[in-house]
Order: C-alpha cells, then sequence, then structure tokens
C-alpha cells in the first residue's frame, strides 16, 4: 500500500500541469544557449525544462575520496531528459557504476525518473517543479531496497545579464541499500547555485546544499561544490567540476573531481 500511495502521490502532482500554457522568449526559449538547460554538473536541476520535441543527454564521470579511507570512481552519471509540449520534461536517471577500493567495491545504483515543468516566469525569474520516484532497484551495497520519492521546487533569479542564482528546495523519502538493512528515511534538502555566464558559451557556477537527514541513524550534511561548463557546438557541451564535504556524512566522500558531456538532439 505504501508503494502505491507514493505513485499516487506523483500522479497527483503531474495531472495538472496540462493546464498551463506555453513561456515564450524567456531565458528558457528554445533558442537559449544549451548550458541554461543542463542539469550537470551541479546537485541542483536547471530551472528550465528541455524544449519541447527534444532530447537532452547528459553524462559523467567521478573520481573521489571516501569519507574514511579509499576512493572511488562513479559512472556514467547519466540522463535523459525528453522534452513535451506546454514546457514540460519527462526524464529518467539510469543506475550508476560505483567502483570502490574498499568493500563492497562494486555495484549499481537504483534507478529514478520523474517530470519537471515551469510555471511561470517574468524578466528575473523562472519558477518551475518537479516530481520523482525511485523504484526497489540497483544492486544490494549501493541500490534502494524501497520505492521512495521526491518532491522540489525551482527558482532560477537573474541579477544581473550575466549573474544568476537558481534556488531549490525539495522534501524526499528514500530507503538505504538491503545490505544495510533497508531502513526509510525522510529529509528536507536546501540548494543554492550561483552562476557566472559572461557569455552563451561560458559558465562558471559555486554550490551549497544539504539534507537535514543523510541517513536514518545520522542529522544533517552539507557539501559545496564547483565547475565550469563550456560550449564546444550549438548542441554540445563539457564541463569539469569539484566536490568538497563540509559537514556531516552526505555523499560518504571528503572531496572529489569529474567532468561530463551533454548534447541536445531535436
Amino acid at each position: 500500500m505504501k508503494n502505491k500511495g507514493y505513485v499516487l502521490c506523483c500522479c497527483v502532482l503531474i495531472l495538472p500541469i496540462s493546464a498551463f500554457a506555453d513561456l515564450q522568449n524567456s531565458a528558457c526559449s528554445s533558442n537559449s544557449s544549451l548550458i541554461n538547460f543542463l542539469d550537470r554538473p551541479s546537485k541542483a536541476d536547471s530551472v528550465c525544462t528541455a524544449p519541447s520535441n527534444s532530447v537532452i543527454t547528459e553524462m559523467g564521470y567521478q573520481y573521489g575520496w571516501l569519507t574514511d579511507t579509499g576512493n572511488f570512481q562513479g559512472f556514467p552519471q547519466s540522463e535523459i531528459r525528453i522534452g513535451l509540449p506546454k514546457d514540460t520534461e519527462l526524464y529518467v536517471l539510469p543506475p550508476n557504476y560505483y567502483l570502490e577500493s574498499v568493500r563492497p567495491h562494486a555495484g549499481f545504483t537504483a534507478t529514478t525518473m520523474g517530470v519537471k515543468h515551469m510555471f511561470s516566469y517574468n524578466d528575473k525569474a523562472v519558477w518551475a517543479g518537479e516530481a520523482q520516484v525511485t523504484p526497489t532497484s540497483g544492486s544490494a551495497a549501493f541500490g534502494s531496497a524501497a520505492w521512495g520519492a521526491a518532491v522540489n521546487g525551482l527558482l532560477g533569479y537573474n541579477f544581473t545579464n550575466s549573474v544568476s542564482a537558481t534556488f531549490e528546495l525539495g522534501v524526499s523519502t528514500q530507503a538505504l541499500p538491503s545490505s544495510s538493512d533497508g531502513e526509510r528515511y525522510n529529509s528536507i534538502n536546501p540548494d543554492t547555485v550561483l552562476s557566472w555566464q559572461p557569455n552563451t558559451d561560458f559558465e562558471l557556477y559555486g554550490e551549497l546544499y544539504g539534507q537535514t537527514k543523510v541517513s536514518p541513524s545520522q542529522g544533517a550534511g552539507a557539501d559545496f561544490d564547483s565547475g565550469v561548463l563550456y560550449l564546444l557546438a550549438r548542441n554540445v557541451s563539457v564541463d569539469a567540476e569539484v566536490g568538497q564535504a563540509l559537514a556531516g556524512q552526505l555523499g560518504g566522500y571528503k572531496h572529489y573531481v569529474g567532468c561530463g558531456l551533454s548534447w541536445i538532439m531535436y
């Protein structure tokens, strides 16, 4: 019954999106730079949805140092985003593969899927929201032993023509992997990204994010990351990032570096 409840909740959130009209001439219009639409490499999603009748594919690689000892690698960090009419997208985050120098050494994360919609905008701000579910999936050590769900509100705000911020606030419920007894925990998840984009081909950002609970037995955690995105062509972008743990055990690492590739097809 709990699983059905998560699905029903997401359906209720998804159904009203058809009532909103298309947004035109905003920072998220289809002729804007691909960089404006990308979710990676920041943890916060872009406030922009994938343009209608397009598919955005994002992929990446991370190498990091674990909190206790050892290191890890994570790839392909993929996300597939399908643009629908009325400023809506469907997205899927397929399993990510982790290699660690300590036990359990290797395994797949869970699959996540969701929907995002832009609700309104003016010449300074864009408002959006998304709902996602994580079914029971992934390996015993890195996956999810039960269904999870999250709802996020997003605000994109332009301070100047080159400086902007994205604010994301979400609530989530998720379960540990089955090898960790699959316990469930709930959290509130704030995220702030400050970006500098001097032209359509380049962006530099810094991000601070956290969770009020990072596991059933641990409290709050916070991390920082920063990165750069560069537009190789109108439909192809590359990026690089660094991340640092600040407090708690969010992510289970001390720091990491990463890189990625994204592209859009119409």
